[in-house]
């Protein structure tokens, strides 16, 4: 298989199966918390300190999805990465030049889509009808995505 440009910012997994897809989910919500409060930051500060909450966004959902039985998180990033690129041609969020507040406003909203996916409902007429491994997958590529643009700036100094 030819690594992906995913792979080296794929945070080792220290796989804990102890705690459950809303305490993963808390913990995402509580980093996305955090990586608002460094959004005004510059430079390096910024970029430090957003790829550490981005990884653990990583992280936390692909607890998620091997809780959710997953058997290939990183493929799933991967392939979802790649759609999104034929979706959302030049505005993905690998490219530098996408605003981090554009990234931050989507990351957020799809961690709520995965909370809406969780609810009681969510399968009911009453519900949001989302698929919660989908949602979660596409939270940890956005992440994924972000983190490589992180590095490309890094790399253009």
């Amino acid at each position: 298989m030819t690594e992906h440009l995913f792979h080296r910012h794929m945070p080792a997994l220290r796989i804990c199966y102890s705690i459950n897809l809303h305490e993963h989910h808390g913990e995402i919500m509580l980093r996305i918390g955090m990586l608002a409060g460094v959004l005004d930051l510059k430079g390096a500060n910024f970029r430090s300190f957003a790829y550490a909450h981005l990884s653990r966004i990583v992280e936390y959902s692909t607890y998620m999805l091997l809780l959710l039985g997953e058997k290939d998180p990183m493929g799933r990033y991967i392939a979802e990465f790649e759609a999104a690129k034929e979706k959302h041609p030049g505005h993905t969020f690998d490219l530098t030049d996408v605003p981090s507040l554009d990234k931050y406003w989507a990351l957020a909203e799809e961690a709520g889509e995965v909370a809406a996916a969780l609810t009681y409902d969510n399968d009911k007429d009453t519900g949001h009808k989302a698929e919660v491994v989908s949602e979660v997958v596409q939270v940890g590529a956005l992440a994924l995505a972000w983190m490589v643009a992180i590095c490309k700036k890094e790399k253009s100094r």
